[in-house]
């Protein structure tokens, strides 16, 4: 009878403990190890600390540190960090001397400083004088001094009544000026014959010239001046002046049937028209418009002349080609715009009102459009044939009134975000995409540390919807305009795939007043799409009675739907009632967490006809709930896609655009759905190459393409508000040759689009007649498209552990990264299962880093269509215990009590009886103690398994003494202690032991059986955290 007893040993770093199970391969195991905050290995770049000996000094004392020498760390971080566990207590170690960075910021902190000069960054666009060419930037003398940068006047800091009135325009140097300006392009003038006393900037001929030609200049060039006084104390002032430059481009897209897209921002513009230039560098008026995302359609079949295309408008306001030069952005005809560009918001923030006509007090959640729109540039991706516009601008909040509405806290001067856009096609090419990054930034003014955390912050958008058909670049014929305005607001099909899947797409609004009939579509089933959606009442621009204008009020009282009422200011102020549904809040969804019936209202109940009630007045809101906090340096994408198009031709969708099919797929299936408002029959069409119905003849589908479904409604009389399914089996349709050659593991592209067939009166009521068959818009499905994961090994800090092991599946593929069995690093670019390794160690002569847990949920899915980055995290292991199995020998079962020692299994392993601890630390050399528990031995019998033994105990002997580690007590005994590094450069500390013993006490007859026993050891290494 033998008795096999093998401890699989776990070492556990720091003071948590972690035990696993026996294994009988002693392979490694994943631990979830306590750790410093990521920003804490940051924090003590450029001082004497370890991260133990920051972490122990006082928070005020931490929060200077961060605040002189890690300007990109936030100070507050010393007080909001949770206590990691008991900090070693340490000072600056008495062998080191503070680094001459640090000692200049303790003094810094310690002393009086000679006082800084009083800082004014003003970001100011010269206003051009046409005759003269040159420019002029002006600022205020502010009344009194500031401790921080002034933005919208120049700082006087401690400059008393007389220091500025002895100042004249002498008195003000001008220091530099940045290329292509010179110094001689500037003048200084102050004028004192006002109050407060003016500051002026006058730019030369040439210098404007210079700041037109050089097409960068959109972010400015700064000009330094200074003034001293008496006293010494200096006025730092830079002037950053900067010229827009705006390219009034638009893009076209076509959509069949004699119709063309045509997407810009804000309104139509062409040159052409006005034989002019779509370029300005001057004036922006109402620049807060820009920013408004539009498309419209241009139908060519009734005229082959540009001036008398009919064209399509979606928004109330776009009267087309009405803007008399490229710098404009007003609707030059209807007053402001009523749909709106980006509206900012901050969450938890509300406003009280006061009706004095009723007794009713509401609070609202105040929004608003920036106050000022600076350093736009617009321009197209080509300038001869455009596909993508992009808008770039940064917007700010500088006025106080406008900071208080919205709840910046009081000491708040300015809050500036950069906003960049993009409007192209969408990845099918049949709508407008529109794309938004915004961005906190990480520089501010003249190179200073954003310090502007912005928590809560949540974004709008608001479109007053319109359908409008004109003739030519302008018109005043209102029977030409026909305006729609309160047409009703429809829900979109259910999404079958993407971040929408199994809700409605979005909402859609359709005229089958004005002929031909038109449809404009609003699609949220987008990546960074809208969480929050609904169609009601266009929203308006509120006004309070302080007079400050585009505030959104978003009410919250409760409506029978169930989302908030919302009752707005005219523009006298008057608080006018009649609510129609909102957002309830800021994190509110609207109708867009709601399962909607396809085509049912979503405002309205009715169709819109011109000159139609104002009631009914339509719109789209948009919201994108609030961010926690938003920090300098992140960002914020969002998305939305829309078009506008005749409403007549069948609408056809598939069910995901990207398919996986694997190599040598018997069957491949392309299902989707088809509705058509007023035909009764749709016939679905594949086609090998991109289909061509760009011309103005009806479309016929080529012998070389291959019907794949058709829908019939049958007698439903238009219209038709349910759109049918098919199946798009491609077997028995497509020859097997071209199915194989589908099917065969690479990235293919076909083409489906629907052929309706037209119907006419007495088969049909004459408001849906059509003479000519229409198509829809052609769907590409791309097979087996590629997409690369990059896999990333980092440390908690984000140090790099590991080379980036790249892979690559085909979207909508399997992938198990996370639990698969071969170790990810060393399998093919296109094996996509497999698991990240559970250790790592960079440098051999450095610390392990163990694989933390949970892992990235990223880790396994199906491949999205963009390349992804997955990153493994691990935790330094800077003290290490390396452990070991104990044998102890084949023995007879025992008659008595039994004693074994520790002995190798093989003859060349090493001494059982000697163990490593690692210890990786810097700064410190402090006592690591070493403690284990003993579970149960279990009988590794396969069959007849006996119970536990729990009789048994593990004996650690060494100059201390003997340490007895009971089996299946889980109370922990330190074995070793007091270790250190000896010498302290050496990071090897020898673990010896005498002797190692395995006792088992006086068994019950039939306790043990003579089967293989294993326990384990869990080992804790505790250093003082």
């Amino acid at each position: 009878m033998f008795l096999v007893i093998i401890g699989v040993l776990l070492m556990v770093g720091h003071s948590s403990v972690t035990t696993v199970s026996a294994s009988t391969d002693a392979s490694a195991s994943k631990a979830n190890l306590a750790s410093y905050p990521d920003w804490l290995e940051k924090a003590i770049v450029g001082t004497p600390y370890s991260q133990a000996a920051f972490a122990s000094l006082p928070a005020a004392q931490q929060s200077q540190l961060l605040r002189t020498l890690h300007p990109e760390l936030s100070p507050t971080l010393a007080y909001n960090t949770p206590t990691i566990g008991s900090v070693q207590q340490s000072q600056i170690p008495s062998n080191q001397t503070a680094k001459p960075a640090l000692a200049a910021a303790l003094a810094l902190t310690q002393g009086a400083a000679l006082p800084d000069p009083a800082k004014s960054y003003l970001d100011i666009q010269p206003t051009v004088n046409t005759s003269a060419g040159t420019g002029t930037a002006s600022a205020f003398l502010a009344a009194a001094g500031s401790a921080v940068t002034t933005n919208t006047t120049v700082n006087i800091g401690n400059f008393s009544a007389d220091d500025v009135a002895a100042l004249t325009s002498s008195s003000f140097r001008v220091v530099s000026a940045e290329s292509p300006l010179t110094t001689a392009d500037i003048t200084v003038t102050l004028d004192k014959s006002q109050t407060p006393a003016e500051l002026t900037l006058t730019v030369s001929k040439a210098g404007i010239d210079a700041l037109t030609a050089d097409q960068t200049t959109y972010n400015g060039r700064k000009v330094r001046l200074t003034a001293t006084n008496a006293s010494g104390n200096q006025l730092a002032i830079v002037f950053n002046l900067w010229l827009p430059l705006v390219d009034r481009a638009y893009a076209s897209m076509p959509l069949g049937n004699g119709l063309t897209a045509q997407y810009m921002y804000n309104s139509f513009f062409d040159p052409k028209w006005i034989q002019g230039t779509s370029v300005t560098r001057g004036q922006i008026d109402d620049a807060q418009d820009a920013d408004i995302p539009n498309i419209n359609v241009v139908d060519t079949t009734k005229s082959s002349e540009p001036y008398k295309y009919t064209r399509v408008t979606g928004l109330y306001g776009d009267w087309g080609m009405s803007m008399p030069n490229p710098g404009s952005f007003d609707t030059n005809k209807a007053g402001s715009w009523t749909s709106s560009s980006l509206i900012v918001g901050l969450a938890g923030v509300t406003n009280l009102i006061t009706d004095d006509s009723r007794p009713v007090s509401y609070h609202y959640y105040p929004q608003n459009t920036f106050d000022e729109i600076k350093h736009m540039h617009m321009y197209p991706d080509s300038m001869t044939n455009p596909s993508k516009i992009y808008l770039k601008y940064d917007g700010y909040f500088n006025t106080p009134t406008y900071l208080s509405v919205l709840g910046f806290p009081a000491d708040t001067h300015q809050v500036v975000l950069h906003v960049k856009g993009t409007l192209g096609p969408s990845t099918d090419g049949s709508q407008m995409a529109y794309s938004e990054v915004v961005t906190n930034p990480v520089m501010i003014n003249d190179g200073e540390s954003n310090r502007m955390s912005i928590k809560g912050l949540y974004f709008v958008r608001t479109y007053d919807t319109a359908i409008q058909t004109f003739i030519g670049p302008t018109t005043d014929d209102p029977d030409q305009q026909k305006i729609i305005d309160n047409i009703p607001i429809r829900f979109s099909a259910i999404a079958t795939s993407g971040p929408r899947a199994g809700k409605n797409e979005g909402v859609y609004i359709r005229s089958q007043v004005a002929q031909p009939n038109y449809i404009v579509r609003y699609n949220f089933n987008v990546p960074d799409g809208p969480d929050g959606w609904l169609g009601t009442h266009y929203l308006t621009n509120g006004v309070l009675g302080n007079g400050n204008n585009g505030t959104l009020h978003f009410w919250q009282t409760t409506t029978d739907n169930g989302l908030a009422g919302y009752d707005y200011f005219d523009e006298h102020g008057k608080l006018q009632y009649g609510s129609f549904a909102t957002f309830n809040k800021p994190t509110g969804l609207g109708q867009a967490n709601t399962v909607n019936a396809v085509n049912g209202l979503a405002y309205g109940d009715e169709e819109g006809t011109p000159g139609g009630a104002s009631k009914m007045d339509s719109g789209i809101g948009m919201k994108w709930s609030p961010i926690p906090e938003f920090k300098p340096g992140d960002s914020k994408t969002m998305a939305f896609n829309t078009l506008v198009n005749d409403s007549q031709p069948p609408v056809l969708r598939v069910n995901d655009d990207i398919q996986y099919v694997p190599k040598n797929a018997a069957t491949i299936k392309i299902p989707g759905t088809v509705s058509d408002i007023n035909s009764k029959h749709v016939d679905v069409y594949l086609s090998l190459t991109k289909p061509n119905f760009a011309g103005n003849q009806p479309p016929v589908a080529p012998a070389t393409d291959y019907k794949i479904g058709s829908v019939d409604y049958g007698s439903t009389t238009p219209p038709h508000t349910t759109p049918l399914s098919f199946d798009g089996d491609l077997s028995g349709v497509v020859p097997a040759n071209v199915l194989a050659g589908l099917s065969d593991g690479d990235t293919h592209t076909v083409y489906l689009y629907a052929i309706d067939t037209p119907q006419s009166p007495p088969d049909v009521d004459a408001k849906y007649a059509q003479t000519e068959p229409k198509v829809s818009i052609v769907e590409p499905v791309t097979f087996n498209k590629k997409r690369n994961i990059t896999i990333k090994f980092q440390s908690t800090t984000g140090q790099k552990l590991h080379d980036d092991v790249a892979k690559s599946g085909n979207v909508r593929q399997s992938y198990n990264f996370n639990s698969g069995s071969a170790d990810l690093t060393t399998t093919d670019a296109t094996d996509l299962i497999g698991q990240p390794p559970a250790t790592l160690r960079p440098d051999a002569n450095g610390p392990l880093y163990l694989l933390s847990t949970p892992l990235p949920s990223e880790g396994q899915g199906t491949v999205p269509d963009a390349d992804t980055t997955i990153t493994y995290t691990y935790a330094t292991q800077y003290v290490e215990f390396v452990p070991h199995d104990l044998y102890f020998g084949q023995q007879p079962v025992p008659a008595s009590s039994g004693t074994y020692q520790a002995v190798r299994q093989t003859a060349g392993d090493p001494d059982p009886r000697q163990f490593v601890v690692n210890d990786y630390r810097t700064g410190t050399n402090t006592g690591i103690d070493l403690s284990a528990t003993l579970s149960a031995f279990k009988d590794q019998a396969a069959t007849g398994v006996g119970p536990d033994i729990t009789n048994a105990r593990i004996v650690f002997t060494n100059s201390s003494g003997a340490k007895s580690v009971s089996a299946g007590s889980g109370t922990p005994v330190t074995i070793a202690s007091g270790l250190a590094r000896n010498p302290a450069t050496q990071a090897q500390i020898p673990v010896d032991f005498s002797q190692i013993d395995l006792t088992v006490a006086s068994p019950t007859t039939g306790n043990i059986l003579p089967h293989p026993y294993a326990a384990t050891l869990t080992y804790t290494i505790n250093y003082g955290l």
